[in-house]
């Protein structure tokens, strides 16, 4: 099997802020996730810094356009936080489908 990226992780902040890109690869990596099988090499999984809350859920309508491109062997995976903006984890869900909706997603 060639060593391709299989899971994209959309994230707050930027590098070095915020959600940090090497947790989320040693937490995929300790989770072992039964649909990556081999694990081969560093380009598995793709980090993307989004900058804040707003720009991360603008840039999810795409990112998951290009996933669906790419075939069933690629997952994303979008990392936000829910705080003094978001009363709770069903707003921020919300937010996301709302601009998903607006780009045809379903």
């Amino acid at each position: 099997m060639a060593s391709r990226t299989q899971i994209i992780c959309l994230h707050e902040g930027k590098k070095g802020r915020s959600i940090d890109p090497l947790f989320i690869r040693s937490l995929l990596k300790s989770l072992n996730p039964p649909w990556i099988r081999p694990w081969q090499g560093n380009n598995v999984v793709r980090t993307v810094d989004c900058g804040g809350r707003s720009d991360l859920i603008a840039k999810m309508p795409g990112e998951l356009q290009q996933c669906l491109a790419m075939g069933a062997d690629t997952t994303l995976m979008v990392w936000a936080d829910a705080d003094d903006t978001m009363e709770d984890c069903e707003q921020l869900k919300a937010a996301f489908w709302k601009t998903a909706k607006k780009a045809g997603i379903t």
